[in-house]
């Protein structure tokens, strides 16, 4: 049964929802809606999805910090794993 919309934020930032959510065991999917902060953490996010790989030194460690990484659901935040956001906006997230 889908749920209402969260926000995802990293440390404080609210960085876009999610909507359409479902969940599949530990995980969560959705669609993910970005707000403007987003953008400057999208390379990132690209990067993490690449088949290839990358150079993780090539971003600020906070990013890979997991305790930097939450959701919000009306006044109740949880801590999550680095969010996977596709290109195509769909989203995966596991509580931690």
């Amino acid at each position: 049964m889908p749920l209402y919309s969260m926000e995802i934020l990293f440390k404080k930032e609210i960085i876009g929802k999610i909507e359409n959510i479902y969940n599949e065991q530990f995980w969560m999917h959705g669609e993910f809606v970005p707000d403007e902060p987003y953008f400057k953490y999208k390379e990132l996010f690209d990067v993490m999805m690449c088949e290839e790989g990358t150079n993780p030194a090539k971003f600020n460690s906070d990013f890979f910090d997991e305790n930097n990484w939450s959701i919000k659901n009306g006044n109740d935040i949880q801590s999550i794993c680095i969010p996977a956001i596709y290109e195509d906006g769909y989203i995966s997230i596991r509580y931690r």
